[in-house]
C-alpha cells in the first residue's frame, strides 16, 4: 500500500533514472554499437527496466564479464518460455521461434532501482563506453 501511494514519485524517480541511460549510451547506438530500447510516439513507458541490445552472445558475455569485474550487477533477462521444460512439454523446440531466441541471446540488463545514485549510473555508463573503447 505504501508504494502505491507514493506511485507517483517512484515513476518520477524511475523516469530520472530511465532517461540518463539513453541519453548518454546514444552516441554507441549511433555507431551500431548496441541498440536502445524503443517504443512508438504515442506510448509512454513505465521505466520499469533498462536493457541494451549486442550484436550477438559473445558480445552481451563479455560485456556482462566487463561490468562484472567492478562490481556492477548486470543481468541476461530471461530465458525463453518455449525452451523450459513446460514448453518443451508443449512441443516446442529450440529453433521455432528464432527472433525470440535472439533477442534473448542479445539482451543486457543494465543496473535499475530507485535508489540508484547518479555516480553509480555514471560509472555504469563509463565503464561500457569504456568497453567499446570511447
Amino acid at each position: 500500500m505504501a508504494q502505491l501511494e507514493e506511485s507517483q514519485t517512484i515513476t518520477q524517480r524511475r523516469q530520472e533514472i530511465f532517461t540518463r541511460y539513453p541519453d548518454s549510451l546514444h552516441p554507441l547506438a549511433e555507431k551500431g554499437l548496441l541498440s536502445l530500447p524503443r517504443w512508438p510516439d504515442y506510448c509512454e513507458h513505465n521505466a520499469h527496466l533498462f536493457y541494451l541490445i549486442l550484436e550477438d552472445e559473445e558480445i552481451r558475455d563479455a560485456l556482462q564479464s566487463h561490468l562484472r569485474e567492478p562490481g556492477i550487477h548486470a543481468v541476461f533477462h530471461y530465458v525463453p518460455l518455449h525452451t523450459s521444460k513446460m514448453g518443451e512439454s508443449f512441443g516446442y523446440q529450440r529453433g521455432d521461434l528464432p527472433v525470440t531466441e535472439s533477442i534473448s541471446g542479445r539482451l543486457l540488463r543494465l543496473p535499475f532501482y530507485f535508489e540508484l545514485e547518479r555516480t553509480s549510473r555514471e560509472r555504469v555508463i563509463a565503464e561500457i563506453k569504456t568497453f567499446f573503447g570511447h
